[in-house]
């Protein structure tokens, strides 16, 4: 993960070098999972727009 912007979204950068704006998924929300910056997270793009996203879960 690159950075945290306002109302729970985050910018994080894909392993070929995509920046992605993502927020948390339901699930991690309600595991109360804590993600700063420089953490590796597993994300789950958006099916139509590959700009967009959210967090499943750190790794």
């Amino acid at each position: 993960m690159r950075r945290s912007l306002a109302n729970d979204l985050y910018e994080v950068e894909l392993a070929d070098g995509q920046h992605v704006l993502v927020h948390l998924a339901a699930s991690a929300r309600l595991r109360a999972t804590r993600i700063g910056a420089g953490d590796r997270v597993r994300v789950a793009l958006a099916r139509y727009d590959h700009t967009r996203g959210r967090i499943t879960g750190r790794l």
